[in-house]
């Protein structure tokens, strides 16, 4: 709430950011500001494919996990099964966790180049795990010229709602305002 310029990257079946400047949300002239998965380089990748998923995500992960055939038994068949078993220590699944860091922190540290925000916020059933944010804050510290602080949303998975109550009641509010002084 005190912060003016922030980034709000989800990240779970897909990935994709919410960024607010000077306390405004940032629509973009499409409405489509915040669409990182269409960063490069997978973003042409992405367009050329309109079926392809994401390059950063829960659906990405398990179906890389799926690709691997070095696993102690069967692959995992959730994110919560493959993040589980990094922890442990299981190499293909500690591989694809530190793949999906370095995909997550190549994100943020794009955002940091163009927005410079104060924080980044990471939301999403992906996007907040703790071990994940805090590899991702690492690597960007290293990726970032001016890296913000990663940290995990006080909203867990209310967050995007939250944010759209907040941006319907503004909306809302300002459109009311403009009737009533007409």
């Amino acid at each position: 709430r005190a912060l003016e310029t922030f980034a709000v990257v989800a990240v779970g079946a897909g990935i994709g950011a919410g960024i607010v400047h000077d306390g405004k949300l940032l629509r973009g002239a499409h409405g489509s500001a915040g669409e990182v998965a269409f960063l490069p380089p997978y973003g042409g990748l992405i367009r050329d494919h309109t079926l392809r998923r994401d390059e950063a995500g829960g659906l990405r992960l398990l179906e890389a996990a799926k690709q691997r055939s070095d696993w102690l038994g069967a692959p995992p068949t959730s994110v919560e099964d493959l993040f589980r078993r990094a922890a442990a220590g299981e190499e293909p699944a500690t591989a694809l966790v530190e793949d999906e860091c370095r995909h997550i922190a190549s994100v943020i540290a794009a955002i940091c180049a163009v927005v410079d925000p104060e924080k980044v916020i990471l939301t999403g059933g992906v996007g907040g795990n703790q071990d994940l944010i805090d590899r991702v804050d690492t690597l960007v510290a290293r990726m970032a010229a001016f890296p913000p602080p990663v940290v995990r949303s006080d909203l867990d998975g209310r967050a995007s709602l939250v944010g759209a109550i907040w941006l319907a009641t503004r909306v809302a509010r300002t459109e009311l305002l403009a009737a009533t002084a007409t």
